[in-house]
């Protein structure tokens, strides 16, 4: 059984799964079967790492749903092939992570690389009003971004959404790789 599996067993059998520092905290209206305790303790990094990382209003089965509609979705064009149908699909679950889990700042200090804002060398706002903004020099967005979709892919492999194959960023310009 998988972390994920473990989850949705959790929740299936009612047992609320939180983090608390490097401990789990189960809440449930009745004892746990011993069978979902030992796996829990079993997966216990691989759960924290996942419920620690992710601060949305969806279960695993929202994702995997959301992931199998997305890719269903973009195979519908018959231009593609089922990988980058695939490809597609994650890319929208990493942007839909990153919409579910802005990382907020405050300003003054670059996010990134921890540098005040300074005439010539400005801190500006990204993100949106709705999100929050995150404070980072220009020059400090692409490592800032490329740390941020780390995040999102590693949450996404906990729950088994990956593509299987890497396509370069110019995919299908000009009709060619």
């Amino acid at each position: 059984m998988s972390a994920v599996e473990t989850l949705r067993l959790a929740e299936e059998s009612g047992v609320r799964v939180d983090v608390s520092g490097t401990d789990l905290v189960l809440q449930a209206d009745h004892e746990p079967a011993g069978s979902l305790l030992d796996a829990l303790r079993q997966h216990k990094n691989e759960i924290i790492t996942w419920l620690s990382r992710t601060n949305t209003p969806w279960t695993a089965d929202d994702w995997l749903t959301f992931y199998s509609e997305r890719s269903k979705i973009a195979a519908r064009s018959n231009v593609i092939c089922p990988d980058k149908a695939r490809a597609i699909a994650f890319d929208s679950c990493i942007a839909k992570w990153l919409e579910f889990c802005p990382e907020r700042s405050d300003p003054g200090h670059c996010a990134e690389c921890g540098g005040p804002d300074q005439q010539g060398h400005a801190v500006v706002p990204f993100g949106t009003e709705i999100s929050g903004h995150t404070w980072l020099h220009p020059e400090c967005w692409h490592a800032w971004n490329g740390r941020r979709r780390s995040q999102a892919i590693a949450a996404l492999k906990t729950l088994g959404i990956c593509p299987r194959v890497q396509f370069p960023d110019d995919f299908g310009k000009n009709g060619s790789l």
